[in-house]
């Protein structure tokens, strides 16, 4: 991804395909997603919430945090679902450890109006 400064986002290779400071967009072939990477071993504590931002059409989303490749949570989201779905989970990590929040296009394989709210904390 690169930075777009003019509107303030992350731009992917596709056209759809975005991230800013609390909500993201996911491609038609690519998901959306935003990592983070552990500093220091311990336990953290993740937490937040998910909704959907554009209600104007669309299937709807999957969104979910991974620890590696494994899935620590996860939550279909339906379009013109605006109620915040909360999340709050615990999790040791290693120095290095990957933990990504990840928007996906979601069952129907259809990007259209994606747009959605996922704004995590980590704190250890």
């Amino acid at each position: 991804m690169t930075f777009n400064s003019a509107q303030n986002l992350w731009q992917g290779v596709e056209m759809y395909l975005t991230l800013n400071n609390n909500s993201g967009h996911p491609g038609n072939g690519a998901d959306a997603v935003r990592r983070w990477v552990a500093p220091s071993a311990g336990t953290i504590r993740i937490t937040g919430v998910a909704f959907d931002l554009d209600s104007g059409g669309g299937g709807g989303v999957t969104v979910s945090i991974r620890k590696g490749g494994t899935v620590l949570w996860q939550q279909a989201i339906a379009n013109g679902n605006t109620t915040e779905v909360p999340f709050n989970l615990s999790t040791p990590v290693d120095i290095g450890n990957t933990i990504d929040f990840v928007i996906n296009r979601g069952a129907d394989g259809n990007n259209s109006y994606d747009s959605t709210a996922f704004d995590p904390t980590i704190s250890y």
